[in-house]
């Protein structure tokens, strides 16, 4: 993707609004060459990458909290013992699986901003850099709302947000 002033057609630099262009060079994205979305945005590259357990970590925030009662501090708690138990029962045997789904959405963190962000800020004040908290925070800092309004029911970022429509 790239950002290009709308009314130029000129691409901007980093962190400057402007109009999301999307091109895709691939079998799967013919005849989609290039295609300007008119949407109004962004792109931060401020070098700070965020690890997938991140983001799992950020769903784990929302669900403890809706469905299981648990604070922040004691879902933070757990954090290593989640990391322990992915890199014990999960990864070992990850290239065994006949097929890799991939759920992440690359608009979920900013559907999940609006009820993070000030938990994982406070969360971050506390937490050893090694733990990535503190870049979720930032990460979070960085990123746009979407509302939650926007999202289908049937969407699976509904099931860390609610209203699922495959939730009673």
């Amino acid at each position: 993707p790239e950002i290009i002033d709308p009314e130029t057609g000129e691409p901007l630099p980093d962190g400057e609004k402007g109009e999301l262009v999307v091109t895709c060079l691939t079998k799967e994205g013919i005849p989609l060459i290039r295609y300007r979305t008119r949407d109004i945005t962004r792109i931060l590259d401020d070098g700070v990458r965020l690890h997938p357990s991140l983001i799992r970590f950020a769903r784990r925030l929302l669900r403890d909290s809706r469905t299981r009662g648990r604070t922040a501090e004691e879902s933070c708690r757990m954090l290593s013992s989640i990391s322990r138990g992915e890199n014990l029962y999960i990864m070992p045997y990850k290239h065994l699986a006949d097929y890799e789904l991939d759920t992440f959405m690359g608009y979920e963190l900013s559907v999940y901003r609006t009820q993070l962000l000030d938990t994982v800020r406070t969360l971050a004040a506390d937490a050893p850099a090694e733990t990535g908290i503190p870049v979720l925070a930032q990460v979070l800092e960085n990123l746009e709302s979407v509302s939650e309004e926007w999202i289908p029911e049937q969407s699976l970022v509904r099931e860390f947000i609610g209203g699922s429509l495959f939730c009673g």
